[in-house]
């Protein structure tokens, strides 16, 4: 079954009094039937409860998202960071070791450099352009490896091949964001990643009017990040979901198109001489395009305003000069995000400072 079938059909069942749409279930608690209450067979996760992430709508969409990703589970969240949260809290502890890529979003950089570091969870970088060194960072308390896709802000795509296999070779859990991505444009899971999280607010979602963010994995996996989102409180709200699985349906249509227009933006802004520097992997002077290459055949691609950070100015252009980014290519050409450079940003190639540009601004991700 195609990707466009799943994102229409996946996880929605039986229609509930012949209703064409899956419905809204905007119910905190639920009715129970009294055999399914008595002694022993009750427990806290078996309680039906919005918070504890089992309200239909939730599980509709969790279903859903599990089909497009190629997962035996899945879970929707409050937003992206309340996945990449969960995730991480389920997995590290005091003591612990995780390894990073040094160009993360801006709130998972924050998460992982200061909340993370203050619970006691000691944190690495992956020097990116440097493989061969990875297996000399390794610790005996070394947990969790976790990566993008293709990077927020600057567009660099990491070995990721090499990380999965750095991830087997020391029994360390592989964490991938694909939200620059989205499984329309690359399953991390047929690589060989253990959990895959992303802002659903973004190419999932597609309208701008949702925030929400998803988890998909192993069921085995998935138990223990449910357990910890239920008591940090980040389940999805049921109107969210319900906009959530209809923006879903027409991810493979959107994505599509974004990929194209991405790849012509990216190409023009290329050759423009008022852009000092483009972002993109899908072009052969990116210092990742024969990776992007390997791994992203369809695209991966939006186009998104940026004006503070990674966005193409003219020369002698003041820096409040709005411009527009992009990400992506179509067809045989790789993907990846299109970004110019402003003429003040301490970043060069897509990778270079990565860490820095996060910080001060990457895209939004709920």
């Amino acid at each position: 079954m195609n990707l466009s079938t799943l994102a229409v059909h996946a996880g929605e069942g039986s229609r509930v009094d012949g209703s064409a749409v899956f419905p809204i279930f905007q119910s905190a608690t639920f009715l129970y039937e009294q055999e399914s209450v008595k002694g022993a067979d009750v427990h806290y996760g078996s309680v039906r409860y919005t918070r504890c992430n089992n309200n239909p709508s939730q599980i509709a969409v969790a279903a859903k998202v599990a089909a497009l990703e190629g997962a035996e589970a899945a879970l929707v969240t409050a937003s992206g960071m309340a996945a990449i949260s969960a995730v991480l809290l389920a997995l590290l502890k005091a003591g612990d070791h995780v390894l990073v890529q040094p160009c993360l979003y801006g709130g998972t950089y924050t998460l992982v450099h200061g909340m993370l570091t203050q619970l006691g969870v000691a944190v690495s970088e992956l020097p990116m352009e440097d493989a061969a060194a990875w297996p000399g960072l390794v610790r005996a308390n070394t947990k969790v490896v976790y990566v993008e896709t293709i990077s927020n802000p600057l567009c660099a795509v990491p070995n990721l091949p090499a990380v999965v296999a750095l991830a087997r070779a020391h029994r360390l859990t592989s964490v991938i964001d694909n939200t620059f991505a989205s499984p329309a444009n690359a399953r991390p899971l047929d690589w060989g990643f253990d959990l895959v999280v992303e802002s659903a607010t973004k190419f999932l979602n597609g309208h701008s009017d949702v925030v929400a963010g998803v988890v998909a994995g192993s069921r085995a996996l998935l138990r223990a990040v449910t357990d910890k989102l239920t008591h940090l409180g980040g389940s999805a709200d049921p109107h969210a979901c319900f906009l959530l699985q209809r923006g879903i349906k027409t991810l493979g249509l959107r994505v599509a198109r974004q990929n194209a227009n991405a790849l012509t933006l990216a190409r023009a802004l290329h050759v423009h001489p008022a852009v000092l520097r483009v972002h993109y992997p899908g072009l052969p002077h990116h210092p990742n395009h024969a990776i992007a290459a390997s791994l992203f055949t369809a695209g991966a691609g939006d186009t998104v305003p940026d004006p503070d950070t990674i966005l193409a100015t003219h020369t002698g252009a003041s820096s409040s000069t709005p411009s527009t980014s992009g990400s992506a290519a179509a067809g045989a050409a790789a993907p990846g995000h299109t970004s110019g450079s402003h003429a003040g940003h301490q970043g060069g190639a897509a990778g270079d400072g990565g860490e820095q540009a996060a910080r001060r601004g990457g895209q939004g991700r709920g």
